[in-house]
């Protein structure tokens, strides 16, 4: 499986450990963020071949979801 396959979770870490995890989307280039350690926000789409050594991501993000109350 090529590791930019559409739905499969990618990672990349920097010299400090600290990761981005992305979602890649239907094209196989472009990935939605569902995880970082505050360099991105989440839900940023991404050309991913700006990152270098992406590797697939192994492991469980946990997604919640909360609806955004109205005064």
């Amino acid at each position: 499986m090529d590791k930019t396959e559409k739905g499969s979770l990618v990672k990349w870490e920097n010299s400090e450990k600290k990761q981005i995890v992305w979602m890649v989307v239907d094209d196989g280039q472009r990935g939605v963020v569902i995880h970082s350690d505050g360099l991105v926000s989440l839900g940023t789409l991404n050309y991913l071949k700006e990152f270098n050594d992406l590797t697939p991501f192994v492991g469980t993000v946990h997604v919640e979801s909360k609806s955004k109350e109205t005064a």
